[in-house]
């Protein structure tokens, strides 16, 4: 009797305390308590990744230095906002508990946590009734509000993914045991021993096969091979096609992952005529292409015409103490290099043949968009190249999907505002659709809101340069502009510097990724009013010279 009773005071003491977690979440603006939910998770696991129990005290023979609790929050902010960027090296910071625990971040992150509660409730314990608010915070948090039948694009989404990841993660795991790294003589040298091979070892290749597959799907761009990202893999293009294939379906977003699977079972049906794909899936699959298009395009023009002995397309690696020796001998070729010098001239050019050289520029301007794997050297290539790609990182990927960046539809939308107004046109139209005002009037404020965050961000950065006391003494300008960018896009490129960042450039770029990951539409939110109070007369109108 008394255990009875007891039973039934904790399960009224639970229902009571779940329905006042209820009204707090609908007192709050939906917005606000996601940010709520992404700090306490933030927490949780930063408090974990602190403790001993996650970092290596030595590898390979060396001491690693345990990371500050700053650090610490860094990397978990930008593992669950799948950026990329991060204060030391995973392969050897983190031992495989750390790792278990930056991929969890990594998949809830880019998954959604809420599209991942409801899928978990619907799906798997077979629960049909979803209540609003969670709807409204897995809409939120996707950025899909605008999209039909929300609860089937999740879970089909989510369940796409999900087999996607274990399929391709044995698929990898095998791949990393039969096959060793593939690089050039050049890369060789220049990585020397920081990197890991897995081949050979089932223990190792499974790790490498699951932790990738999960960062390439979630475009997170963490790896644990080695200290330049995937650089040890340089020449194994096949390799890197997987990681294409699994950032493109983690990029496109979750409406077209439905809207595909709709096209294929009218296919399988044999349905009379064709299926029409959403607007939000046309808009998506053309700019997201027709950017990789053209940023290809445009470095491979800009890399092939440099004229600098040091850049991507004709570098040959020299250490830095032998770089004063080489500068002589391209200025003068008459000189005798010595045998150190002739080892590295020998290597012939760092990044390989013409075929290698132009798919890794191919990788980059695929991975740029929001994933952040990189098989080269980002300041080997040439400044406009660097800012090119920088520009793309801000473009990012598609809305409702596991990128960032302002997103391929707003811009679209920015472009096709720019070429209306030229033209003299009040409205706007995609693919014989009229936009709304209100979305393009948003399109506007997201650029606008974005270029000054990312602004505010480029100059909170330079305070972290020796001019000011700070650490950073080899990255210019251009070089901390994409690191905020690589931030803002949550793509996790970085032009070097990271780990010398002072206490307030750390935590801005904190910031900026995820309001990077969530949107700036969506960030928009959390200060607008519930009720808007219309004032009950209005100020006489007057035109205003601009521009």
């Amino acid at each position: 009797m008394r255990l009875k009773r007891f039973r039934n005071f904790i399960k009224n003491k639970l229902y009571k305390v779940n329905n006042s977690v209820n009204r707090y979440k609908l007192s709050f603006n939906k917005t606000i308590y996601l940010f709520l939910a992404y700090f306490v998770i933030i927490l949780i696991f930063s408090l974990i990744l602190y403790s001993p129990i996650t970092q290596n005290e030595t590898f390979a023979g060396q001491k690693i230095t345990p990371l500050n609790y700053l650090d610490v929050v860094f990397t978990t902010s930008s593992a669950f906002s799948d950026t990329g960027l991060v204060i030391a090296d995973s392969y050897n910071q983190w031992n495989i508990f750390g790792q278990a625990l930056i991929a969890t971040l990594i998949f809830s992150g880019g998954i959604g946590v809420f599209a991942l509660k409801i899928f978990i409730i619907n799906w798997i314990f077979r629960k049909t009734k979803i209540t609003l608010t969670d709807m409204n915070l897995m809409q939120s948090e996707r950025g899909g509000s605008g999209f039909r039948n929300p609860t089937q694009v999740v879970i089909t989404s989510v369940k796409f993914l999900i087999a996607v990841t274990i399929i391709f993660g044995f698929s990898l795991s095998f791949y990393f045991y039969f096959t060793d790294v593939k690089m050039t003589p050049g890369i060789k040298d220049y990585l020397g021993s920081n990197y890991i091979s897995p081949k050979g070892s089932w223990s190792l290749a499974f790790r490498f096969g699951f932790f990738h597959t999960i960062s390439a799907l979630n475009n997170a761009g963490f790896d644990i091979m080695s200290s330049n990202s995937i650089m040890p893999y340089y020449g194994a293009v096949e390799l890197q096609i997987c990681m294409i294939i699994l950032l493109i379906i983690g990029g496109i977003g979750y409406p077209v992952i439905f809207d595909i699977k709709l096209a294929i079972e009218h296919k399988i049906k044999g349905k009379k005529g064709r299926h029409r794909f959403s607007l939000f899936s046309k808009v998506t699959f053309v700019i997201y292409f027709l950017v990789f298009a053209i940023g290809t395009l445009l470095t491979f023009l800009l890399e092939t015409t440099s004229k600098d002995p040091h850049t991507y397309w004709n570098k040959i690696y020299v250490p830095d103490e032998l770089m004063a020796e080489y500068n002589q001998y391209l200025s003068d070729s008459s000189l005798v290099p010595s045998s150190q010098l002739q080892h590295y001239l020998n290597n012939g050019q760092m990044y390989g043949s013409v075929f290698q050289k132009s798919f890794g520029i191919v990788f980059i301007n695929f991975s740029s968009r929001s994933a952040g794997f990189t098989s080269v050297v980002i300041s080997d290539f040439s400044f406009p190249t660097v800012l090119l790609i920088g520009l793309e990182m801000i473009i990012g990927a598609s809305p409702a999907s596991t990128g960032g960046g302002i997103r391929t539809t707003t811009f679209a939308l920015f472009i096709m505002a720019i070429i209306s107004m030229f033209r003299s046109r009040k409205d706007i139209t995609l693919f014989k659709r009229q936009i709304s005002k209100e979305n393009t009037e948003m399109t506007f404020k997201v650029i606008a809101l974005s270029t000054i965050l990312i602004i505010i961000g480029t100059f909170i950065l330079s305070t972290s340069h020796s001019l000011y006391g700070g650490k950073l003494n080899n990255i210019n300008l251009t070089g901390i502009f994409f690191n905020v960018a690589s931030a803002f896009g949550t793509s996790g490129l970085s032009a070097g510097g990271i780990s010398k960042l002072n206490v307030a450039s750390k935590i801005m770029l904190i910031i900026i990724m995820f309001v990077g990951q969530f949107g700036i539409s969506s960030t928009l939110l959390v200060w607008k009013r519930k009720k808007n109070k219309e004032s009950q007369f209005k100020y006489l109108e007057e035109e205003l010279a601009i521009g």
